[in-house]
């Protein structure tokens, strides 16, 4: 009898837009993702914003930059984002 191998589907990866705060370190850059909800309570749209680490090749990326990145294997111990492309210029 053969072994059947199970083929697991591919991971669907998280991918988010955010603006560039920071290109000082080397082939990594660091964006703040914004994401908006509503209070379940009052209704009141709250803002809440977390920064992350990414893997960028790219040096055309520059402060203020809209970026998509996306979600993958860790680079590091804080960088498991990596870098799509550009949205829009500062």
């Amino acid at each position: 009898m053969k072994k059947t191998e199970e083929v697991q589907p591919k991971r669907i990866r998280k991918q988010m837009v955010g603006i560039v705060t920071s290109t000082k370190m080397q082939k990594t850059i660091t964006v703040k993702v914004e994401s908006k909800y509503a209070d379940p309570t009052f209704g009141k749209i709250i803002r809440k914003h977390k920064t992350y680490h990414a893997h960028c090749e790219d040096e055309s990326v520059k402060e203020g930059d809209r970026v998509t990145i996306e979600e993958g294997e860790p680079k590091a111990r804080h960088k498991s984002f990596y870098f799509v492309g550009k949205v829009t210029q500062k």
